[in-house]
């Protein structure tokens, strides 16, 4: 006569090793989904490409303007207009300190850490070597600006080329508290 074996139970640590495979998959969906998706539109520099053939100009020019001595000062306002706007001021100066007027001045900057979110411009002049314009979405962080200022001095245009990277702090949305004299430029 044969005997009927019982059954034999599921040991219990398999019900760990399955645990543990559901859990693998579940974070590696996650991560491939995020990354998918981005961080907030993370990504890599615009025109990678292009700027890095054009490596050896670009060394160039940036030598050409470092031996030209202008000195020029980018100020992102701390003011955010009801539009969402920042203002940002340019003063271009001569290597001898003196204001530069009538000049071409157009930047194109993004953010380092979202370069998606980025902004082109040509600043219009206010006088004594001041350019300024709005610009939409100037959000916190590290932002890289390439600055490119063509001035007439004399005959010839003298072009000025400049890549660099400017911090720009959190905004104060107007209505928060309003700029008084102290503040003011």
């Amino acid at each position: 006569m044969t005997r009927i074996q019982p059954a034999k139970r599921f040991p219990r640590w398999g019900y760990v090793v399955i645990a543990l495979l559901a859990g693998h998959v579940t974070l590696m969906t996650t991560a491939v989904t995020f990354a998918l998706r981005g961080f907030g539109q993370a990504g890599i520099e615009p025109d990678f490409y292009a700027r890095a053939v054009a490596w050896d100009a670009d060394k160039a020019a940036l030598q050409a303007s470092a031996e030209l001595g202008w000195r020029v000062t980018v100020t992102p306002d701390i003011w955010q207009g009801a539009d969402g706007r920042r203002q940002l001021t340019v003063d271009v100066r001569d290597a001898d300190g003196v204001a530069l007027e009538d000049a071409e001045v157009s930047l194109r900057m993004y953010h380092a850490v979202y370069p998606t979110r980025k902004a082109d411009a040509t600043l219009r002049p206010q006088g004594r070597g001041i350019y300024q314009a709005k610009l939409p979405g100037l959000t916190a962080g590290l932002w890289r600006i390439d600055l490119k200022i063509v001035a007439r001095q004399g005959e010839t245009p003298t072009e000025w080329f400049s890549r660099f990277d400017q911090q720009i702090a959190d905004v104060v949305a107007l209505g928060e508290g309003e700029p008084d004299e102290t503040q003011a430029r």
